[in-house]
């Protein structure tokens, strides 16, 4: 009997492993070190709209050329040869599926920034690694309206509003920088400064 329990536990295991592979909200796939698909989840039938007969035993990179390049490879080779987990940031590597995707507020971002692991991982006698890919687009976006927020306020505290020209912050700044370049490498320079009458008619 408790044979029989430990039996149907173990199938429980292995059920509730294949659901988490299947369900999980990112990319995975098994691969060998020739790229040949082994495992091939659901969230990347959805994203590539290949299904999985499709692409098992096939290689990554004749689905996907792209993915034949020598940083993935030697990340794959990492991972399955010597047994160390690899991360491909996407800030360093952008993509290893070409996905495209489509924002109306960013129209320069073209294709998925992807986060990739991999990681080595056994099945008799074969060394393979399993590879998973989480879309970062969300935090890409977030980081560069962050960027653009931080540039702008930067413009408002050097340029009028009204004209556009620099002002007396970023006249300060400017000197500071120019007196500092010649204390090191004494060069002479001159300034020339406009005292403009009426500017305030100009402005109206």
């Amino acid at each position: 009997m408790d044979k029989l329990n430990q039996n149907n536990a173990t199938t429980a295991i292995e059920i509730n492993f294949y659901d988490v592979f299947q369900q999980a909200p990112l990319g995975i796939m098994i691969l060998d070190q020739e790229q040949v698909i082994y495992a091939w989840n659901q969230w990347l039938v959805d994203i590539t709209r290949i299904e999985r007969q499709s692409a098992i035993t096939h290689k990554l990179s004749d689905l996907y050329p792209e993915t034949n390049n020598e940083r993935f490879n030697w990340a794959l080779e990492q991972a399955i040869v010597n047994k160390s987990q690899q991360m491909l940031s996407h800030t360093l590597n952008d993509f290893l599926i070409p996905l495209e995707v489509h924002y109306e507020d960013n129209p320069q971002l073209t294709h998925m920034p992807q986060q990739i692991h991999l990681a080595p991982i056994g099945f008799k006698d074969k060394k393979l690694a399993m590879v998973s890919i989480t879309d970062v687009t969300e935090n890409v976006i977030r980081s560069e309206t962050l960027t653009q927020m931080a540039d702008k306020l930067e413009e408002i505290s050097v340029k009028d509003q009204l004209t556009g020209a620099f002002n007396r912050h970023y006249l300060q700044q400017w000197l500071t920088q120019q007196i500092k370049y010649l204390d090191r490498y004494h060069n002479p320079q001159s300034f020339l400064l406009l005292d403009i009458d009426h500017f305030k008619k100009i402005n109206d």
